[in-house]
């Protein structure tokens, strides 16, 4: 067992009564044991890992809801709870102790855990929770995102947490000895600050829109085919409406609430789930008394299918009313409604006439190779674009790597405490000029030399500042040493830095908690070093990814260490500029943990370069750059910087446009970095609003981001940065790839329709290596991108459909790729022929 370590950093949340209670029933609404609620505090909790409870029961054991709110209502909490901590409950991986299990989970939250087995531990598997304190408090609905995102880092580190806990009335049962426990604080990094999770919330929304749209999608898709049926005399709209609509979906949409495998009745007064799905998820059984008025009576309560729900909540028992407004839904184009008793007359008119050829969803191109645009120069501030334009002209390269590096060293020169609220109404999420961008180039693109153009300013101020803080040093050791012995010293002078290279996180805490707090720009001429570089000499434990993670969202951080005491940071903030070969980065992307570090960053791939020209360089624009770094390194922070009307409806045109593509792309890598762009976009504009104030005399604070400048920046992300990163994240979408032989193979054979056990798997060799999920992952991107459909009524063994039907359209749009495909197939066997003729002779 391994004592709690001792408490460093100071917590302000300690003493704050929290929900509590005894027993898995232990509850004021509880007819069995109406014992009311009681309370616990995070201190209390602290103690009992030392001292837990003796082995009690689940039903006597204590637990904890690390809300204020004395409820155990899932609904109340998310509504009405004021939460101070996060949770976690998971089985640790075979064979890691639970020392192991959190050093592999102090990769994914930058704060304090206190972790212990629960009393169902044994030797081979450490059942265990983790309890992670929060800075300060947050609603119901907000801790619920946070314990989404929680869960989300922690399976990306190959540990699998319990997705109960992300309900907000769910217990965490506290410290309760069995035959294996112990317990264990990591407690150096203070309590967790719910904002460096923003960029995870941002993403998790997105990703949830898009899967409502998807959904909704995927709804008005059944719909149209159940309407099909009808049109065709197959289905009566009562029979139309249960192939249309998902049972589950429907459940949800009339407000019942699944809880484990059955779901919960708005009618029930017992607060306990009693409705089930058949196997076939097409019929559900309800045992709630108060649902006798659904569907029909059986032995064990209510039976019914999706147009009984429709019956009775969007019509109120009249089946009549019901019946007429399904049929209006499935109406045929010559406006007749088929029921039971003209289905016969009708599908025999259809018979005569021809029956309509199906609907096939749009086919989406698996095969256009993703070309990148001509980086338009003319989409950056005057100042950049016309020392990038004429920098890269004498160099001979891509202008993006000489323009996206100099908006990245003007964000850099940016003061942190300047500014921007994205949003009309939530001055709480406020966001700092500060840019990640990495170039992504071969050795012969001429990626440093013009990186390094666009930081000659940069190095011209760093080095005037420290020059300036050298001599304040002097001057201020001059005066300590003027002090007679045993009287106070004044305080040391902020020294004033911009530019760090090859800097520990220790030496960079070192740095910065020396400095003015207005953020750094870490400048690595190749960036594969310095992410390679992180954790080298830890041991297996992962601080420097965590921390420079941090460093992204800037603000305070305390680091406290027993062997160099205690360092505190005003602004854990830096900006970060480099280049990186594309294999390099590549590799590093398929082998990391998808922490979201990659994701931070905009990467611009550079185009091919040129011999470059011999000519005198265009001074004036030179100068001009020069002057404005210059002004940015200078320019004092005022209060925080507001948008126009315009430029919030440029915002919010952006934000639909990516909720739009990460739907199309069904890339999660491709959809995390989205996720992030809604506060890469506000660092753009802010960037974009204090140099096109540069020269006018205003303050970036005194006037409102016009709407110009956000189309500006919503066009150089939408049309010109959004290629860049698609082309990126296509080399780590292993789904893409694999639908994409698929679908070359179904052009190349021509099929109409085929099998996945025979014809596929016969055919296309390579798929007998996939992973089951491999497989689904490319049928499910076929379908989805409307190449196939399943075939009804066909399901293999897994349950997936064993046959699909190819859209005509493939065959009509991709004929060239067709020939082409089955030219490199026949190359290909021929060539394989000689070789084999060659062995022979």
């Amino acid at each position: 067992m391994i004592e709690p370590a001792r408490k460093i950093i100071p917590y302000t949340t300690l003493d704050v009564a929290l929900c509590s209670g005894f027993g898995k029933y232990h509850s004021p609404n509880n007819q069995q044991n109406p014992q009311p609620l009681a309370s616990v505090t995070l201190g209390e909790i602290l103690a009992m890992l030392a001292h837990p409870q003796n082995g009690l029961a689940k039903d006597c054991a204590q637990w904890a809801i690390f809300s204020t709110l004395p409820s155990r209502a899932h609904s109340e909490q998310r509504a009405q709870g004021e939460f101070y901590a996060l949770w976690a409950d998971f089985d640790a991986p075979d064979g890691l102790t639970l020392g192991d299990t959190l050093k592999r989970a102090g990769a994914a939250i930058p704060g304090d855990m206190w972790g212990y087995t629960s009393r169902s531990a044994t030797e081979d598997c450490q059942k265990a929770r983790i309890i992670i304190p929060l800075l300060h408090a947050v609603c119901g609905a907000e801790w619920v995102q946070l314990q989404t995102v929680l869960n989300h880092r922690l399976a990306a580190q190959q540990l699998s947490p319990d997705i109960v806990t992300e309900r907000a009335g769910q217990p965490c049962y506290l410290p309760n000895r069995g035959d294996y426990y112990a317990h264990l604080s990591f407690d150096d990094l203070g309590p967790l600050n719910p904002a460096i999770f923003a960029e995870d919330v941002a993403a998790l929304e997105l990703e949830q829109a898009a899967a409502l749209e998807a959904q909704k999608a995927a709804q008005e898709c059944a719909r149209q085919k159940a309407a099909q049926r009808v049109t065709s005399g197959e289905l009566s709209p009562i029979a139309a409406y249960n192939a249309a609509y998902d049972l589950s979906l429907l459940l949800d949409s009339f407000g019942y609430r699944k809880k484990g495998n059955r779901w919960l009745s708005p009618n029930s007064q017992s607060r306990t789930p009693g409705v089930s799905l058949s196997d076939d998820g097409k019929k559900w059984l309800s045992a709630h008394g108060s649902d006798a008025d659904i569907g029909r009576p059986t032995d064990n309560g209510s039976m019914g299918d999706a147009f009984d729900l429709f019956v009775y909540w969007e019509h109120r028992g009249d089946r009549d009313a019901a019946l007429k407004a399904a049929g209006e839904m499935f109406t045929t184009p010559a406006g007749l409604t088929i029921t039971q008793t003209n289905r016969f007359n009708h599908k025999q008119g259809l018979a005569a006439q021809g029956a309509p050829e199906p609907l096939n969803p749009p086919v989406v191109d698996l095969f256009g190779g993703l070309a990148m645009p001509a980086f338009p120069v003319e989409l950056l501030p005057p100042a950049i674009a016309r020392f990038a334009e004429d920098q890269a002209e004498l160099i001979g390269i891509d202008p993006a790597i000489v323009g996206m590096s100099a908006l990245g060293v003007a964000a850099a020169c940016i003061d942190d405490r300047q500014e921007i609220q994205p949003k009309r109404h939530d001055p709480t999420w406020t966001e700092s000029a500060r840019l990640w961008i990495g170039i992504i180039g071969g050795p012969s693109s001429g990626k440093s030399p013009g990186i390094k153009k666009a930081m000659g300013p940069a190095f011209k101020v760093d080095s005037a500042w420290r020059k300036e803080s050298g001599a304040k040093m002097q001057e201020w050791t001059a005066a300590c040493e003027a002090i007679e012995k045993g009287q106070p010293q004044p305080e040391p002078p902020l020294q004033q830095r911009l530019i760090v290279s090859d800097a520990t996180t220790e030496k960079l805490a070192d740095i910065l908690s020396r400095c003015s707090p207005r953020g750094m720009l870490c400048f690595m001429d190749e960036l594969s070093g310095w992410l390679g570089s992180m954790d080298a000499y830890r041991n297996g434990v992962a601080k420097d990814r965590p921390a420079w993670l941090e460093a992204y969202h800037g603000g305070p951080k305390s680091i406290d260490r027993i062997s160099r005491g205690s360092t505190f940071v005003e602004n854990w903030g830096v900006s970060v500029l480099g280049g990186i070969q594309p294999d390099v980065v590549h590799e590093y992307a398929r082998t990391t943990n998808h922490d979201g570090m990659l994701q931070r960053f905009l990467l611009v791939h550079a185009g091919a370069g040129g011999p470059g020209m011999d000519r005198p360089p265009d001074m004036a624009a030179k100068e001009a750059y020069s002057g404005l770094i210059e002004h940015l390194a200078r320019l004092s922070a005022g209060p925080v910087v507001t948008l126009s009307e315009d430029a919030h409806r440029a915002r919010e045109g952006l934000t639909e446009k990516l909720v739009k593509a990460t739907r199309v792309s069904a890339n999660q890598f491709l959809a995390a970095t989205l996720g992030k762009w809604t506060g890469t976009f506000a660092r753009l504009l802010l960037t974009y609003h204090c140099i096109e104030l540069h020269g006018t005399g205003i303050h970036p604070s005194a006037r409102p981001v016009s709407g110009e400048t956000a189309e500006r920046v919503a066009t150089l992300m939408g049309d010109v940065l959004f290629p860049h990163a698609v082309r990126f994240y296509q080399g780590l979408d292993p789904a893409g790839d694999h639908s994409r032989q698929v679908a070359a193979l179904v052009l190349a054979k021509g099929w109409d329709r085929f099998t996945v056990k025979r014809d596929l798997t016969q055919s296309l060799h390579t798929s007998r290596n996939w992973k089951p999920w491999e497989l689904d992952g490319a049928m499910n991107r076929l379908e989805g991108f409307g190449w196939i459909t399943p075939e009804p009524g066909k399901i293999n063994e897994r349950g997936r459909p064993a046959g699909y039907t190819v859209n005509p359209e493939v065959h009509q749009r991709f004929t060239e790729q067709a020939v082409q495909e089955r030219q490199r197939r026949a190359d290909v066997a021929g060539m394989m022929r000689d070789l084999q003729g060659a062995d022979h002779e």
